[in-house]
């Protein structure tokens, strides 16, 4: 799958289907034993075309298996257009773990992403193509630059900081990315374009100011869950609240009401009675919409907090 020689195989998507693309060795750093080197290419301006591509690096953060915080690389300077940029994240106390989860935030001036690259400290190598930002919804143009190795000219994912474009950050789950050494694009049969970021952890686009966490997978009962950030919603709600607040999705039992961090939507909780329906149901820990559940499986951890522990706001809430 991922090795420290040879080409690399990267799983892209165009017009809804699901394609590999070749990744040469060009496109990755040399292993440093304490620490993963990232590259990200940017988009090449064109008469015409793209424009003003090159700006800031983004921060990188990263984040082992478990979801445990790896290291931060914080305003690594600045690219310019169609070329690529490196950046060194040092593990917390030299760890050489294997940093799976990535966490691009950008910075003030704007760039548009066409491919990134990780190195881990064991030299394993993994890949990403910005054609998953035009896949997913996100701002996108084509990024006129090649993937080295390759004739594949990928699209590029707009991301940035100060407004210019809405697109504040993005994840990757980098072993999701690379084709398996029997040919299937993943861990089972049937993997289609949504699932890879109607799931949430293999790759999940922010517009909230400056993301920090990542949603990642879990066990729970020999199965993956999420936990974190999830999903999509189409309800908008405009209560503060929700739009201020930063980090997993939660609930407020004093106050009946539910956040769902992904868009930021306040959802007042279910009764069985009054409230049947685009309402949180807290007995089976789903949001309801037209009379169905938006989620096929539970939350993969629940935390309580009382009234005067750190973040309770009245009555017990929960982290889900």
């Amino acid at each position: 799958m991922a090795g420290a020689a040879g080409a690399l195989r990267v799983i892209s998507a165009i017009s809804g289907l699901l394609n590999v693309i070749t990744f040469g060795q060009d496109m990755f750093s040399q292993p440093d034993p304490v620490g993963s080197k990232v590259k990200i290419t940017v988009g090449l301006d064109v008469p015409g075309g793209l424009n003003n591509v090159g700006g800031d690096l983004p921060d990188v953060r990263l984040f082992n298996e478990a979801g445990k915080f790896l290291g931060i690389a914080a305003d690594p300077g600045s690219i310019g257009d169609g070329s690529t940029g490196e950046i060194k994240v040092d593990h917390k106390d030299d760890n050489g773990q294997q940093a799976t989860y990535a966490l691009f935030t950008a910075n003030d001036n704007a760039i548009c992403v066409a491919s990134a690259s990780i190195t881990w400290p064991n030299g394993d190598q993994y890949g990403w193509v910005g054609d998953w930002g035009r896949e997913c919804g996100g701002s996108w143009y084509y990024s006129n630059v090649f993937i080295q190795g390759s004739d594949y000219k990928p699209d590029c994912l707009w991301i940035d900081a100060n407004g210019d474009q809405p697109q504040t950050g993005f994840q990757v789950h980098w072993p999701e990315f690379v084709q398996r050494d029997d040919g299937k694009p993943g861990e089972k049969d049937g993997l289609d374009v949504g699932y890879f970021w109607e799931a949430g952890p293999p790759f999940t686009l922010y517009t909230s100011h400056e993301p920090r966490a990542v949603t990642y997978w879990v066990l729970s009962n020999g199965k993956k869950v999420k936990r974190g950030a999830t999903g999509r919603s189409r309800f908008i709600n405009g209560d503060s609240r929700c739009p201020t607040s930063m980090g997993p999705d939660f609930a407020n039992d004093a106050e009946g009401l539910f956040c769902r961090m992904s868009d930021k939507t306040l959802w007042v909780f279910c009764d069985g009675v009054h409230i049947t329906d685009n309402c949180f149901n807290p007995d089976l820990q789903q949001v309801v919409v037209g009379g169905k559940v938006t989620r096929d499986r539970k939350y993969g951890k629940v935390m309580s907090w009382r009234a005067g522990s750190n973040g309770g706001d009245g009555g017990r809430s929960g982290y889900y």
